[in-house]
């Protein structure tokens, strides 16, 4: 059995930018993981 071809190459995609709000809870995660590491997170 052949593989389908499709609607022609697939198209090479640039990676997503991420948005200033997800930079935000990406370095607020970092933050907490290390306050988490020093026990100082109350968890």
């Amino acid at each position: 059995m052949t593989s389908p071809k499709g609607f022609g190459p697939p198209k090479a995609t640039s990676p997503k930018q991420q948005s200033k709000r997800a930079q935000e809870r990406a370095r607020a995660a970092k933050q907490f993981d290390k306050m988490k590491e020093q026990g100082g997170a109350g968890v």
